[in-house]
């Protein structure tokens, strides 16, 4: 659902109904990523470039999360979603990862 287009059709209308329904969520971002570049961009936060250098913007300074297009806010404002960062590459969690973020969070 990031960078998607269209998000006025139907579809995606029932994207973030459905996103909005959820429990609870909880976007897990490594911070060394090697597959997804910028790794920030896992949880929606997004680079711009500005007097040529890069600046990173924060998910909730972003317009998709502004004007709530993906149920992000709605999630956050309702405390049912929890951002995880991982000091490692893409996917590459540790068992210790697995017992201190993971299996708590699913258990909740």
């Amino acid at each position: 659902m990031n960078n998607e287009v269209g998000q006025d059709t139907e579809d995606f209308v029932k994207h973030k109904a459905r996103m909005e329904s959820l429990h609870s969520a909880m976007f897990v971002w490594f911070k060394k990523d090697d597959v997804i570049f910028p790794p920030e961009s896992a949880i929606f936060e997004e680079m711009a470039i500005k007097d040529k250098k890069e600046k990173e913007i924060k998910m909730e300074a972003t317009d998709l999360y502004k004007n709530d297009n993906l149920g992000l806010k709605f999630l956050k404002d309702d405390g049912r979603l929890r951002i995880v960062g991982i000091d490692a590459k893409h996917a590459e969690f540790k068992e210790s990862d697995i017992d201190k973020t993971f299996l708590p969070f699913l258990k909740s």
